[in-house]
């Protein structure tokens, strides 16, 4: 009874079999006879036919209006654009040289122009244009991206990559399409993402051409952090620690501003700071900003790559930074929880790289603020900096008075009581400047009396810095005596005067005077040396009852007044800028300008 059972299900199998076997085999001896409901059109390629005069016949293939340009490779496209121009410009030429002999045939020129309209707009819909107005020339960058699949929030175009943008850009010399592909790296050793770059190029000459870029960004997952680094493919280099722009001037990737800025932007969707730095989950990056040098996002930078990595304790990144024996204290500004962002540890970061030579006690002084501000001014140039600084510690004495004097607030140190909050502000400033000028002066004999000087008066930062301008230019300029001429006259007169109460007027007598004035002032008073030996124009003094100086006018050889300026080239006070404005014009018939009369900043005139 089994054997029969199972006899007769094996032929029932075997008979459902055949019947597959004839609908996936034989589908028409199955249905012979019967319309197909499913009836697959032929679809031919568009031809353009041109009838020429002496009726011969071109014949071209156009055989990309009826493609979908969203399934188009970044070759066909530009192939197709400029196809597409060429056939729109042959069909014009045709009607335009058309006679009452020379029929056309409109249909098939309709047909076929329409056709291309309609494939360039699609072309079109699918980039979005931006007009690059900097550019003389008709220039248009379109930027594509598809909908296909979606990561990270952004769209794409590559249904085989987790991101890609496409970008195309025309000139009247060529048409240019520039990709970007992103993809996730898998494997036992391998976690994280690279970035690909690939270009399509046809140019009026008709060549066409497919690039791979050599430059391969990668983003590697690694227990400190993600890592961020170049690699050329062909000779499989890493290149560390340069951005996007460097890479592009090196002809590893396109050079394209809108891919670049993509390819910021993903990093930047991708990692958040404490992906790349631990440390930031705690200690919030207050000011986050990107840049065309930088290969991290966020503004992060390689320095910090370096100096704070994978760490996460404040303490050890500043012991790290500082390389002293005993390490930082608790107390370093105040206190370690001082230190609340990543912008003032970074501050900190720069700081004790240049104070390696002084005692951990006395970074307890230091104003946090002050430093943070003095670093922030310097930005730009930040390494820049940190040599001037390391250079004057170097040769003037690594002393505790210097770093408070540079980094401490009005509470802390004072030198000078009567010194404006300014000055303090700048006391740093002036060290960077003295070290720059001071490296100027080339003479050793000239360097070595200056650092014994020094070292002998314990000036304070501003001194040095004054004493250091003074010397540089008493040694770029020959020291001349004035001729004791009318014009000198005129305002000799009342040298060492007292032109209204509490104010004295000085009158230069050699060149060296208005050098020294100037190193003082913290202004370029000793450049106007010649042209006051000269005779073209005079500068004059004013001090207080003090023997401070208030500061310095300008005349002109026309008793003309064009500056009138205090330290650092700032306005003076109502109560000294009044009664001297008062003498000028009543005892030297000096004509004032208006600004001045009417009591306005005039920080614009400067002695420069």
């Amino acid at each position: 009874m089994n054997n029969n059972k199972e006899r007769k299900e094996t032929m029932e199998q075997q008979e459902e079999e055949k019947d597959m076997n004839i609908m996936n085999n034989d589908i028409h001896e199955r249905y012979k006879g019967e319309i197909n409901p499913f009836q697959v059109k032929e679809d031919k390629p568009m031809k353009l036919i041109i009838e020429k005069e002496d009726k011969t016949i071109e014949e071209h293939n156009l055989w990309y209006v009826n493609t979908d340009p969203a399934e188009m490779s970044s070759m066909s496209i530009v192939k197709a654009m400029y196809n597409a121009r060429k056939m729109e410009s042959k069909i014009s030429h045709v009607y335009r040289d058309c006679s009452a002999n020379y029929p056309v045939n409109e249909g098939n020129h309709l047909d076929a122009f329409n056709a291309l309209n309609v494939f360039m707009n699609k072309v079109h819909k699918l980039f979005k244009e931006f007009k690059d107005e900097d550019d003389q020339l008709p220039r248009y960058v379109k930027v594509f991206r598809l909908e296909t699949r979606k990561k990270l929030g952004e769209e794409n175009f590559s249904p085989l990559h987790a991101y890609s943008i496409r970008t195309m850009k025309e000139t009247l010399k060529d048409a240019v399409i520039d990709e970007m592909y992103v993809s996730e790296m898998t494997g036992d050793t391998k976690h994280g993402w690279k970035i690909e770059f690939q270009s399509a190029i046809y140019n009026k000459r008709g060549q066409h051409y497919k690039k791979t870029w050599p430059g391969v960004l990668y983003l590697n997952n690694t227990p400190n952090g993600y890592r961020l680094m170049w690699s050329d493919k062909k000779t499989k280099t890493p290149i560390w620690a340069v951005g996007y722009t460097t890479m592009a001037q090196r002809k590893m990737v396109p050079k394209n501003g809108f891919l670049e800025s993509y390819t910021r932007e993903f990093c930047e969707e991708l990692l958040k700071p404490e992906h790349v730095l631990p440390i930031l989950k705690w200690i919030p990056l207050e000011h986050m900003w990107t840049s065309g040098s930088s290969i991290y996002p966020h503004g992060i930078t390689q320095s910090d790559i370096y100096w704070v990595g994978g760490e996460v304790s404040t303490k050890k990144v500043l012991n790290k930074a500082y390389m002293h024996p005993h390490g930082v204290t608790k107390n370093i500004f105040g206190g370690i929880n001082n230190i609340k962002t990543f912008d003032e540890l970074r501050t900190v970061i720069g700081l004790l790289r240049v104070a390696r030579g002084f005692n951990p006690q006395v970074l307890e002084k230091l104003d946090l603020a002050t430093t943070v501000d003095f670093y922030r001014r310097s930005n730009n140039d930040i390494s820049e900096v940190r040599k001037q600084i390391k250079s004057f510690f170097t040769h003037f004495g690594y002393k505790d008075q210097y770093l408070t004097q540079m980094f401490s607030n009005t509470s802390v140190e004072v030198v000078d009581p009567e010194m404006d909050t300014f000055a303090i502000m700048h006391r740093a400033d002036n060290v960077v400047d003295a070290a720059r000028t001071f490296s100027q002066i080339k003479s050793r004999t000239h360097r070595t009396a200056i650092k014994q000087h020094v070292a002998r008066s314990r000036m304070s930062i501003e001194e040095i810095h004054d004493f250091i301008t003074m010397e540089y230019g008493k040694i770029q300029t020959e020291n001349k005596e004035l001729e004791k001429n009318d014009f000198w006259n005129t305002f000799g007169l009342f040298d060492d005067k007292w032109i209204a109460e509490g104010i004295q007027m000085i009158v230069p007598k050699m060149t060296h005077d208005l050098v020294e004035w100037g190193a003082v002032q913290n202004n370029c008073i000793g450049t106007y040396a010649d042209r006051v030996y000269s005779g073209s124009r005079m500068v004059i003094g004013f001090k207080d009852s003090k023997g401070k100086w208030i500061g310095h006018a300008e005349v002109t050889k026309d008793m003309y007044m064009t500056q009138l300026l205090g330290k650092h080239n700032r306005a003076l006070t109502k109560e000294t800028l009044e009664p001297i404005i008062k003498f000028l014009k009543d005892k030297l018939k000096v004509s004032i300008p208006s600004h001045y009369e009417s009591n306005d900043d005039a920080d614009n005139d400067r002695f420069n």
